[in-house]
């Protein structure tokens, strides 16, 4: 069976592709880079609600739990406080 395609088509088909996931599904050593840069960068813009859901998570874990959660806590200030959100870090 023979499937034609116009050249529009055929550059839309390729254009709608994600190439870290085209990559990664070859496991090629530049596409493991690629990803962990876009995870990377997703993270620093997600930097706070991450830490906030991993407080959360952490405070149910019997006995040490509340402490790692707290250890969690202080580091997301600090982050605030070297942002220069002082207020949000807890200060003033």
């Amino acid at each position: 069976m023979k499937i034609l395609i116009t050249k529009s088509q055929l550059s839309k088909i390729i254009s709608e592709q994600n190439e870290a996931g085209f990559d990664r599904r070859y496991g090629t050593a530049d596409a493991a880079a690629k990803t962990n840069a876009d995870n990377l960068n997703w993270y620093r813009q997600n930097a706070h609600t991450v830490n906030t859901v991993l407080q959360i998570a952490t405070a149910f874990i019997p006995l040490v739990g509340p402490v790692i959660s707290m250890g969690i806590g202080l580091a997301d200030a600090a982050m605030y406080w070297n942002e220069g959100d002082k207020k949000t870090a807890g200060c003033c």
